[in-house]
């Protein structure tokens, strides 16, 4: 097995951990819990970061989340892309930061700023 067939099932496993994160992220804020919020974050930016680790394109793995049906993973996912692909990402961030859902939206807009400030 080559070193790049060893790393698929760990992509995976880092995909699976980052759709998690976020889902815990965005429920924490549901809940109004600060703590299930942050371990959220934490695993989530965690995976986001092993990726790119894996190889030097590493972060792209998130590409298909981008489709995923859940909005909450769309735009995380598209916020850690707006610099790889910010043909696809701007217009995913623009759509949900204009929606009535309420964390995806959020972070959406959160999202938008930063990198209008040039802090993503």
């Amino acid at each position: 097995m080559t070193d790049e067939q060893d790393q698929f099932p760990r992509e995976l496993e880092l995909l699976k951990a980052f759709k998690d994160g976020v889902i815990m992220f965005h429920f924490g804020y549901y809940i109004d819990d600060e703590a299930v919020v942050d371990r959220g974050f934490d695993q989530m930016s965690g995976a986001a970061k092993a990726l790119r680790e894996l190889r030097p394109d590493g972060i792209r793995a998130l590409e298909p989340l981008m489709d995923d049906p859940e909005p909450g993973v769309q735009v995380m996912a598209a916020d850690y892309l707006m610099r790889v692909f910010p043909e696809r990402a701007l217009p995913l961030l623009e759509k949900w930061a204009n929606s009535a859902e309420l964390e995806a939206g959020t972070s959406a807009r959160a999202a938008l700023r930063d990198y209008k400030a040039g802090r993503s």
